[in-house]
């Protein structure tokens, strides 16, 4: 499985479904190379999991001051999500 949504991408081996989130690679001054690599934020049991973790994050990260801001974000997470999982199972066939 190789599912990527917005920054986070979605990988699996034979015992876990592994989220990354997707970051810039500095040089050894800290200058930024343009490159963009993924690093593991969590090891999840089923894409369910890895799923409920995205919408989460983007709930504690995001800056919603409103109720009906943080009800649009939470819209906005979940049309994200079910849209990379349509486009990866069509993908599939």
């Amino acid at each position: 499985m190789n599912l990527h949504i917005g920054k986070y991408r979605i990988t699996s081996d034979p015992m876990n479904v592994i989220l990354s989130v997707s970051y810039e690679k500095q040089d050894k001054e800290g200058n930024p190379t343009g490159q963009i690599d993924y690093k593991p934020i969590g090891y999840f049991r089923d894409l369910e999991a890895a799923c409920i973790r995205i919408l989460n994050t983007e709930i504690l990260t995001g800056h919603a001051n409103t109720f009906e801001e943080l009800k649009a974000l939470i819209q906005q997470t979940k049309q994200m999500i079910t849209a990379a999982i349509r486009e990866a199972s069509h993908a599939s066939k």
